[in-house]
């Protein structure tokens, strides 16, 4: 299961995409901080949220939730300061029993960390190809339309500006980034 955490910058939920976006995806979790990097409460909260669907995700597969809750869980992290402190292993430890926190050593999660080798270059890279056609077909169109008259150049600037709007893009982020996250999710289940 590949669970993300998508967090912008912003001090309310306002940065957030669209609930209803949200609802969709539910294997995205969005957050907020001050500078769009996590921090000890985001960090637990997608702990948290991963701990929940995994169990949830053994239940579902018939397991009991005594045992789903029992099962082995081990997270790889790379060495940010926030995944260092005794403040949020504990909280792991307290919080998601069964989680067992691996660490890739600092300057090496490009090369050891499979989230980074095998996950972030292939989603990325996905991503980046969803959102270039999504653009290119959107500029096409409206110019399409502008040559044949349907469309005056006004409107056509109008429309241009109106795909650069804040809401459109986080609701388009958080889209992509899930179309992004099942294409490797379909990858990882033919091999």
């Amino acid at each position: 299961m590949l669970q993300i955490h998508l967090i912008t910058q912003g001090k309310t939920e306002a940065v957030h995409p669209h609930p209803a976006i949200q609802a969709e995806h539910s294997t995205v979790m969005c957050s907020h901080s001050n500078n769009h990097w996590s921090n000890h409460d985001l960090q637990c909260k997608w702990m948290k949220k991963g701990w929940d669907l995994k169990v949830a995700e053994y239940v579902k597969d018939g397991l009991e939730l005594v045992l789903a809750q029992a099962a082995t869980y081990i997270y790889f992290l790379d060495c940010w300061p926030v995944n260092l402190t005794k403040e949020f292993r504990q909280w792991v430890r307290d919080n998601c029993p069964g989680i067992i926190l691996l660490f890739v050593p600092a300057n090496a999660t490009g090369r050891y960390q499979v989230n980074d080798t095998h996950c972030h270059g292939p989603m990325k890279a996905f991503y980046r190809a969803v959102a270039y056609a999504w653009y290119t077909r959107k500029v096409m169109r409206y110019r399409q339309q502008v040559l044949t008259g349907d469309l005056l150049q006004t409107e056509y600037l109008a429309k241009m500006q109106g795909l650069m709007s804040m809401p459109l893009l986080r609701n388009q982020c958080l889209r992509w980034l899930a179309l992004a996250a099942k294409s490797l999710s379909l990858k990882d289940a033919r091999e």
